[in-house]
């Protein structure tokens, strides 16, 4: 019990130190990297030598492990696969994490236990990210536009980090009751609609929403919505997230989806003409990116998990993404309402789907603080909240 607990200790402080971590990986770029695979190498000892399962989860993990090496040696670039392949497992045992609820509860524990340096590190960062509005290096020329990355390296990185700091605020709203929060809670949704992060920036939207729902702040989110009709009437050409979506449905492919629906069916189309063994195993963690450069002349992923783990990894790499899903819904609709349960999953489909998820490690960290978040609001006090490690 002794080492899982030191296990769960580390894990928690890697958790609870992303603003931080993302913020200095802006500085020296390995830094996300060192703590991914610390991540990983955590959790892969967790699950094979200490955490009591079944048969189905050692299989799962050896599996993971099969599907990495395999990932590798189908791979053209190898040093881009070390990297992409690293983030995906990352993300398979970060959801199969999510539904251990001992980690949950101890998890809960560290929370309390270490609120007020975690809280302090949260203001730092934010002042961080204030501080470089002020900077032309925190903004990039992209998309036909100026949009925010502040010191990340592109925007999508920036409002997947926006969303992991409002899932964070929220957590410690529970403990820290302060009207500044709110100040901070509006800093993050105001920045979140300067980067040009469609997808990313709706789902902090929605997640923001989510509390409030939770905190039945009725009254708050009528007045929010008269207010952003409001803005967006008078204003909205000139919000960076408005103008987002309207330079996309004037681009050439003549749609909001800025081609994406092009290119994932033909990505989808290309899955089915591959062999009987690559249908089984997909063909290298890069292959999506070299895909889509013979065909649209751009080296980018699927932007939909799916596909894109499916020409990666083939069926098993979606069967072991899928399972962690299915697997936490099942242990978390007895402790979460069930409306707030699919709420929350259906934020993340929307990523998964339109946008692509396991690359953005700061929403997957993210999950696990707001599975813990919807547990507290359910009425039989579920024992996520009352078990002590």
């Amino acid at each position: 019990m002794n080492e899982t607990c030191h296990l769960y200790k580390y894990m928690c402080f890697i958790i609870f130190t992303i603003p931080i971590t993302k913020i200095i990986d802006g500085f020296i770029p390995i830094m996300n990297t060192c703590v991914s695979i610390s991540m990983v190498l955590l959790l892969t000892l967790y699950f094979v030598f200490y955490k009591y399962s079944g048969y189905i989860e050692k299989y799962n993990i050896t599996l993971l492990g099969a599907v990495y090496i395999l990932s590798l040696i189908l791979a053209e670039n190898k040093g881009f696969a070390i990297v992409e392949q690293l983030k995906w497992t990352l993300f398979i045992l970060l959801i199969f994490l999510a539904s251990d609820l001992n980690f949950i509860s101890y998890m809960k524990d560290f929370f309390v236990k270490n609120i007020t340096w975690i809280y302090n590190q949260l203001l730092i960062c934010i002042g961080i990210l204030i501080i470089s509005l002020f900077f032309n290096g925190s903004y990039t020329i992209i998309w036909e536009g100026r949009y925010l990355k502040s010191v990340f390296e592109e925007p999508h990185l920036f409002t997947a980090y926006l969303f992991y700091i409002l899932a964070l605020l929220i957590f410690i709203n529970k403990y820290i009751h302060s009207k500044f929060k709110y100040i901070l809670i509006a800093t993050i949704m105001i920045l979140s609609l300067f980067t040009g992060a469609r997808v990313i920036a709706i789902s902090t939207i929605l997640l923001f929403l989510l509390w409030l729902i939770n905190n039945k702040e009725y009254k708050v989110i009528f007045i929010l919505l008269i207010i952003s009709i409001f803005i967006i009437i008078k204003f909205g050409d000139q919000i960076p997230l408005v103008e987002k979506f309207i330079s996309s449905s004037q681009n050439e492919y003549g749609g909001i989806m800025s081609g994406r629906d092009v290119f994932t069916i033909e990505d989808l189309k290309e899955y089915f003409r591959f062999s009987p063994m690559h249908l089984l195993v997909g063909k290298g963690i890069d292959y999506p990116n070299l895909f889509n450069k013979q065909t649209i002349g751009m080296y980018i992923y699927a932007h939909n998990d799916i596909i894109n783990t499916l020409l990666s990894n083939g069926l098993i790499g979606l069967y072991l993404y899928l399972y962690g899903f299915f697997k936490l819904y099942r242990v978390h609709r007895k402790n979460i309402k069930k409306t707030s349960l699919i709420f929350l999953i259906s934020i993340y489909f929307i990523n998964i789907l339109l946008n692509g998820l396991f690359s953005y490690s700061s929403m997957v960290y993210a999950f696990i603080l707001l599975l813990l978040f919807l547990a507290s609001y359910d009425k039989d006090k579920s024992n996520i909240l009352n078990t002590s490690k």
